[in-house]
């Protein structure tokens, strides 16, 4: 299991993403990680919307993102649980999921 300093990490790992768009979102809906959402109204919320902060608060990772003409911010809490990873995916990255409104010079791939 991750230890404080290294959810820390994990969670600096994407400040080169703040202020920018997210670009596409890809889940293994199969996977139990998402329990009572709809799969496809997540990926909806996140695409397009843009990184504006994150924080750690013990184990827990808080992301922060809001699409430019929205009124609400979404956000997104993570825990990796025991061996959990997020990734950040060079542009041209193949994704099997919703493509974004954004530039590509402002996006961010996020897999999950």
């Amino acid at each position: 299991m991750p230890e404080l300093a290294e959810v820390d990490y994990f969670r600096k790992v994407w400040n080169p993403g703040l202020k920018h768009c997210v670009g596409a979102v890809e889940i293994h809906e199969k996977k139990r990680i998402f329990r009572g959402i709809d799969a496809r109204r997540f990926i909806k919320s996140l695409v397009g919307a843009k990184l504006e902060r994150s924080e750690s608060r013990g184990k827990q990772m808080l992301f922060v993102a809001k699409k430019d003409r929205a009124k609400e911010h979404v956000w997104l809490g993570i825990h990796l649980g025991m061996t959990g990873e997020l990734r950040i995916e060079k542009p041209g990255f193949r994704t099997r999921q919703a493509r974004s409104p954004c530039s590509p010079a402002s996006q961010a791939r996020a897999g999950v």
